[in-house]
């Protein structure tokens, strides 16, 4: 009888498991100050690498200024705030050609059916020099044929040099979330 309900846990966990697709745990505190009538609301959301299922940032949106949000990104044994006012040189579509161009080149879909997508971050130094690339959230794909997130890394981290701060921000770090396409 225990193995039978061990087999239904792990068959009803099991892609989880094999695929480690994406892990997020959100946290809300809702509570009313005897000054307003409206509620408040913060909210914190963390994300984690697929294959090592550590930590890689944390949001939080906070309804008492005007939703700001703070990132936090650990690295290592450290937790650093972080801007996210950067961009890629020319936009959000002349980066996805450069990446297509390069996924395209390299020949890594080896004939295999995949038409599939994945979300990575960058974190960057003030020197915008790249300092951690990690995939949080893979749909469609997994490994099991090819290392595909290693081309996505190394495809990400051939960016380097090609960003821009936006508004003229002085901060020691960076963060930049991103989508990377994986199809034939």
């Amino acid at each position: 009888m225990i193995t039978k309900h061990i087999s239904i846990i792990i068959f009803l966990f099991s892609s989880t498991f094999l695929y480690c697709q994406n892990k997020v745990v959100e946290n809300k505190i809702i509570y009313y100050d005897s000054f307003s009538p409206n509620k408040k609301i913060i909210e914190n959301k963390i994300y984690y690498d697929v294959e090592s299922l550590l930590p890689v940032y944390k949001t939080t949106t906070d309804s008492t200024h005007d939703p700001i949000r703070n990132i936090d990104y650990y690295w290592g044994k450290k937790i650093i705030r972080v801007s996210t006012d950067i961009e890629y040189i020319g936009g959000a579509s002349a980066l996805l050609r450069y990446q297509d161009s390069i996924y395209w080149s390299k020949q890594c879909f080896n004939d295999n059916e995949v038409n599939g997508s994945c979300l990575y971050t960058i974190l960057f130094d003030k020197n915008l020099r790249i300092k951690d690339i990690r995939i949080i959230k893979r749909s469609a794909y997994d490994n099991s044929k090819y290392n595909y997130d290693k081309v996505i890394k190394d495809i990400v981290l051939s960016t380097e040099g090609n960003w821009k701060r936006i508004n003229d921000t002085k901060s020691k770090w960076y963060f930049q979330l991103g989508r990377f396409y994986v199809r034939p």
